[in-house]
């Protein structure tokens, strides 16, 4: 299917069988450990760390209850909101994940890289019309960011009823956007790939 229209209802369960490519996981990645990098307290001094003991391992259980608590002593904690977000739907509840992103989007509208985080939680669980909306949204809002293109055209090679022309149109338009970012590159590596197998299918 191309796509669903709407937020998904509580009785919902994700869909199985999707596999997106290793940068969906790297862009979620990056941008939960640059929040946490900017938004979570350092956890004092440290020795120089001779005894295991000293090491602070954070469980992710340990982690979205700590979000869950800031959100409670201030519910429009936007950071709390999209690192509680990311755990859900790495944690395989996509419902959840989505009504906190959708939280984040609404208080946080002019965030290219959010609208690209939830663009990404969206189309991991097929909510392609969705997800679509929201990556053109963060093209609109910085047009010279090759990412949101190159996520559309994962979109459009990998959704149920491929359409490998327009995802070479992204591709194209992503490499063209910056020159020798990332981005420009991985979309370069997937219209090689695509013209590599032009008749294969998924």
């Amino acid at each position: 299917m191309s796509g669903r229209s709407g937020r998904p209802s509580s009785g919902r369960k994700r869909k199985q069988g999707i596999a997106l490519p290793l940068i969906t996981a790297i862009g979620i990645g990056t941008l939960l450990l640059a929040l946490l990098v900017a938004v979570l307290p350092s956890g004092g001094s440290g020795d120089d760390g001779s005894d295991a003991n000293s090491t602070v391992q954070v469980t992710p259980g340990a982690e979205e209850a700590e979000m869950r608590a800031r959100l409670d002593k201030n519910p429009n904690d936007v950071d709390a909101m999209i690192i509680l977000a990311d755990l859900l739907a790495n944690s395989g509840r996509g419902t959840e994940s989505i009504q906190w992103y959708d939280k984040a989007v609404q208080a946080r509208p002019d965030d290219a890289s959010l609208h690209i985080a939830f663009g990404t939680v969206l189309m991991q669980y097929t909510y392609n019309l969705d997800a679509k909306l929201q990556f053109q949204k963060a093209h609109d809002l910085n047009p010279k960011d090759p990412q949101a293109l190159y996520m559309l055209g994962q979109l459009f090679e990998h959704q149920d009823q491929p359409d490998l022309a327009q995802a070479r149109a992204m591709y194209q338009q992503a490499e063209a956007a910056d020159p020798g970012s990332v981005y420009a590159g991985l979309a370069k590596d997937r219209l090689s790939a695509l013209d590599a197998t032009p008749s294969a299918t998924p």
